[in-house]
């Protein structure tokens, strides 16, 4: 029974008063759907999870949109805690440290949003604005559109349904992005390798679309797909810088779209891999070394 049957029932049973009661409780649930614009206030790095530091005094909840945008360069840190809000504007730096932040709708971000021991953003669509940008370090992300650029550094970043419009840059040994199952890295993303890698675990499999690339970021530069997984590549691996490789050494792979050195760079294949697609030497100085089988 819909609410506003229950509405003509209790005006049948109660009359006037149990209507106007009724009537009141549907007026006060469609505001709450709306939701509340809540704000932080201090001017100054503080803790979410203090009441004080919020308009209302009080913590966002499901419904609200929430707006952190204060005069100076400020942290505000959300750690050992979970916490739904309707949608999100920030303007200050934001720190999610063992952590989970849920998005019912989505957030606009303008300055760098750290993602710490766990530190988790679920749900949602995530918009990177002038000046805002992902750190992940030891991070999550689940269900979620990221508009930008993620930077994924020591600790890497582990995702479960992505759509990325943008690039994953990632650095150093521990800049590795990890698949929490078998799936699909969906939307128009570019994985820049600047000595990370891109990790498949045992039993799962890994599939880059036609619209997903993956590159080193510069000349020199190396990186690899690893993992006791399956990946399959629909989309563009090209180690296309002087002095730079990719080595794909998954224990399977399976090449259904482009792979290919160009430019001086060294693509090596290795353990089990299999082509459908198209396998590209190219240019004085490339290498492509076919290993494994």
């Amino acid at each position: 029974m819909s609410r506003l049957e229950c509405v003509f029932v209790l005006a049948r049973r109660g009359g006037m008063r149990a209507l106007i009661a009724a009537a009141l409780g549907l007026a006060v649930s469609a505001l709450a759907a709306r939701g509340d614009s809540v704000t932080w206030l201090p001017d100054a790095d503080g803790l979410w999870m203090i009441p004080a530091n919020w308009s209302g005094n009080a913590l966002p909840g499901p419904m609200d949109k929430v707006t952190i945008s204060v005069a100076g360069d400020r942290l505000i840190t959300l750690s050992n805690s979970s916490q739904l809000i309707r949608s999100l504007v920030s303007d200050e730096r934001l720190t999610i440290s063992n952590a989970t932040l849920s998005l019912m709708a989505g957030a606009q971000i303008n300055n760098v949003l750290t993602l710490a021991d766990g530190g988790t953003v679920a749900g949602g669509a995530i918009t990177l604005g002038n000046g805002g940008r992902i750190v992940a370090e030891n991070g999550r992300i689940a269900n979620t559109t990221i508009s930008g650029d993620i930077d994924i550094a020591a600790g890497g970043l582990t995702f479960d349904s992505l759509t990325l419009n943008g690039a994953a840059l990632l650095s150093g040994s521990g800049g590795w992005l990890n698949a929490s199952s078998s799936q699909t890295l969906s939307g128009n993303a570019n994985l820049v390798f600047q000595g990370g890698g891109v990790g498949v675990s045992a039993g799962q499999t890994l599939t880059l679309p036609p619209t997903v690339t993956a590159r080193p970021g510069g000349a020199g530069v190396s990186g690899t797909f690893g993992g006791a997984g399956t990946l399959i590549n629909q989309g563009l691996i090209s180690a296309d810088a002087a002095g730079s490789s990719l080595t794909v050494n998954t224990a399977v792979f399976a090449n259904q779209g482009i792979a290919q050195a160009r430019n001086g760079g060294t693509l090596t294949l290795l353990n089990n891999w299999t082509n459908a697609g198209t396998l590209i030497v190219d240019g004085d100085g490339s290498t492509l070394n076919l290993g494994g089988k």
